[in-house]
């Protein structure tokens, strides 16, 4: 988020383009180290938290954590999502209240424009900032894409798993709405939050169908 924020300072002595490189290349890896920060956490108080015996007070306070935890997530890309397009029409539907000089840069169309790599003839761009942008919207639509089938897979799994059959026409309508109104990433943050719960209920049942027998 650091490197991120530090992209819209101004340009002046010292923020220099060619820091604002160095940021990028500094936010690039953010994965590696989420998955890093977690391990540490995880390491350090392992110790602390582990128990060989779970309870269902355990299970229940797990299962409210881990709500909080996806609610979050979902919040997070849905406003994103939701802000970038309300800015964007709002240039459309009450352009007064931008600045002249930016509004055909907020337009629908120049924001959400997806380039054709592979358009005659080839498309050239005007400015850095232009090829960026192109960049971006890629980057955005093959790792959102990525995030989404994976989750779509592991809800499939999720419910061939607990009911026995997927029902694929309901889950792909499903999919199409929330990337409509909350994102691709938001959509897939909402399934892996229903596989879970899924997951969960079931491992209930069976525990509560052992317990019984």
């Amino acid at each position: 988020m650091v490197p991120t924020q530090l992209l819209i300072l101004p340009i002046s002595e010292h923020i220099t383009f060619d820091l604002k490189q160095i940021f990028i290349a500094i936010w690039q890896p953010w994965p590696a180290y989420i998955s890093i920060i977690l391990t540490l956490i995880y390491t350090i108080t392992t110790p602390f938290t582990s128990s060989d015996r779970t309870t269902p007070a355990s299970e229940r306070k797990n299962l409210s954590s881990l709500r909080w935890v996806y609610a979050f997530a979902f919040g997070n890309t849905a406003l994103t999502h939701l802000i970038s397009w309300i800015v964007s029409l709002a240039s459309v539907l009450v352009p007064d209240i931008f600045n002249p000089e930016v509004v055909d840069y907020l337009h629908p169309g120049r924001v959400f424009e997806v380039p054709i790599p592979w358009e005659e003839p080839v498309r050239t761009v005007a400015s850095v900032g232009h090829g960026v942008h192109a960049f971006l919207r890629w980057d955005y639509i093959i790792g959102s894409l990525g995030v989404l089938v994976w989750a779509v897979s592991l809800h499939g799994a999720a419910q061939r798993g607990v009911y026995g059959s997927v029902g694929w026409l309901w889950l792909l309508w499903k999919v199409g709405l929330l990337s409509v109104f909350v994102g691709p990433v938001g959509a897939a943050v909402e399934l892996m939050w229903e596989r879970e719960e899924l997951v969960l209920a079931k491992r209930g049942l069976t525990e509560s169908g052992k317990k019984d027998s």
